[in-house]
């Protein structure tokens, strides 16, 4: 599944998805308030609760002992990016 150098990019630019997450979250509620950004809030509590979900998701399907991305793994961090993304979407259009 690609280079060396593409699961390393494609790895960092999920374990950065997170984050990216938690500052949409405080950017929202500094920007709009607390009371103007309450949607914005809801949409994107839910998206961090979807992305905790992940992890365990993945201790099930794959097995301990491969150490190697497998096609699970990349199948999980492409629905946290379009977690990550619907997220964006959702906050700039309540903004």
């Amino acid at each position: 599944m690609g280079g060396r150098r593409q699961r390393q990019a494609f790895v960092f630019t999920v374990a950065a998805a997170p984050l990216q997450l938690a500052f949409g979250l405080a950017g929202t509620m500094l920007r709009f308030g607390a009371a103007r950004s309450a949607e914005a809030q809801h949409v994107l509590l839910g998206i961090t609760a979807a992305t905790v979900a992940l992890p365990p998701v993945r201790a099930v399907l794959v097995p301990a002992d491969l150490q190697a991305p497998t096609l699970v793994d990349w199948c999980l961090g492409a629905e946290l990016l379009v977690f990550i993304g619907v997220g964006a979407i959702a906050v700039a259009r309540t903004g």
